[in-house]
């Protein structure tokens, strides 16, 4: 479970981690990834 923020939503969503879009080890502005629900956005919070 996770929170990530859409780029075009502004706001937190919540979901389970199909794929992980980033290929850098150590990204700048977080690990990009694609939720279930197929939204693509930057992971915020990891509870």
């Amino acid at each position: 479970m996770l929170f990530l923020q859409a780029p075009n939503v502004g706001k937190l969503a919540q979901g389970m981690v199909r794929k992980i879009l980033t290929q850098f080890p150590t990204p700048p502005h977080g690990i990009k990834v694609q939720p279930e629900n197929g939204l693509v956005g930057r992971v915020k919070i990891i509870p």
